[in-house]
């Protein structure tokens, strides 16, 4: 997930710093704000509203939930719902652990209009040195202040850094050529290093993770650089699948878990790995990547066009109409 904070960070930050640097289109908070409700809100809440009803079926049927009975379900499935279980429990939700991550999110939306400030500066050489500077405090409070407090990590105030990693890379996208950089071999050979040193330094020692989003920012520089794996970032497939990750995000733990039990009933764990993932692993991945496909189709994808609330509120009003009509007749 925290290579998706950078991801997000290079987003969220483009407009901003097009803004700022370039004169280019006002950009409206009422909008972003708006936009991040309608876009994120609906897939989540409904998402989480399943999730409840099952854990609190499955505890009224004596079967152990991970939250509890239902009182308890409620409680974390409200603070979850208000993006608060981070903050109030100091742990991952119990209803859907991955969104551990989407509450940092949130609290980086709102954020993120003060934190494109920067783009305010005409200096690049200062304005680059700005976020490092920012990105190494953030590295810093999350390993020094993080011991003390366990939710510091599971806050934007211990995970900043990879976001403001996505700020500069949004800089060297947008300033330094790095859009129309001349791709070549050599950046390919740069970026399957880079790569690799993510992967193995990912959870590993405080050490590591302060170096982290460094070695991902060149990572991500040299995706941008390189020749083939510009193109393997750009395949079709990739970003087909990249499109409906949020679907996967919310949805996969909880499809992995049950189709895999399931499995296991008729199927038992046979202990040799190439065994289980065939006849295990294979059909519980594509069982789940058929279940965010759909929930992608029929939830997220209509959440992605910026005019739902008004083609919504439309189709009330037109159905209220109708029927108003049909009395009167």
């Amino acid at each position: 997930m925290l290579l998706f904070f950078i991801i997000s960070g290079f987003i969220l930050a483009l407009p901003f710093a097009l803004q700022h640097q370039e004169g280019a289109e006002r950009v409206s908070l009422r909008a972003y704000f708006l936009r991040r409700l309608t876009r994120l809100e609906p897939p989540y809440l409904l998402t989480l509203l399943g999730l409840v009803v099952l854990e609190i079926a499955a505890a009224s049927h004596h079967i152990a939930g991970r939250a509890g009975g239902p009182t308890e379900i409620l409680r974390h499935g409200a603070a979850s719902a208000l993006y608060l279980h981070n903050v109030i429990f100091q742990a991952p939700s119990t209803i859907n652990p991955p969104a551990w991550s989407l509450e940092i999110e949130v609290q980086f939306y709102v954020i993120v209009p003060l934190l494109a400030a920067v783009f305010r500066i005409r200096s690049a050489l200062i304005r680059r040195s700005v976020v490092i500077a920012g990105t190494v405090i953030s590295i810093a409070t999350g390993h020094f202040v993080g011991k003390a407090h366990p939710w510091v990590s599971l806050s934007i105030v211990g995970q900043l850094q990879f976001f403001l990693v996505g700020f500069l890379l949004a800089d060297f996208y947008l300033f330094s050529g790095l859009r129309t950089a001349v791709r070549s071999a050599s950046w390919d050979c740069v970026a399957l290093v880079a790569w690799l040193l993510v992967f193995v330094l990912w959870q590993r020692s405080s050490m590591a993770m302060a170096v982290l989003p460094f070695v991902a920012l060149i990572a991500f520089v040299a995706v941008f650089r390189g020749r083939l794996t510009n193109r393997l970032f750009s395949n079709p497939w990739i970003t087909t699948v990249g499109g409906m990750c949020y679907s996967i995000y919310l949805v996969h733990f909880e499809m992995i878990a049950a189709v895999g039990r399931g499995m296991q009933r008729v199927l038992p764990v046979t202990g040799v790995l190439w065994q289980d993932f065939l006849l295990l692993g294979l059909p519980v991945l594509a069982v789940t990547l058929l279940a965010c496909l759909a929930f992608f189709r029929f939830i997220e994808r209509p959440c992605m066009d910026p005019n739902w609330p008004k083609r919504l509120a439309g189709s009330f009003s037109r159905a209220l109409s109708v029927r108003g009509a049909a009395t009167n007749t």
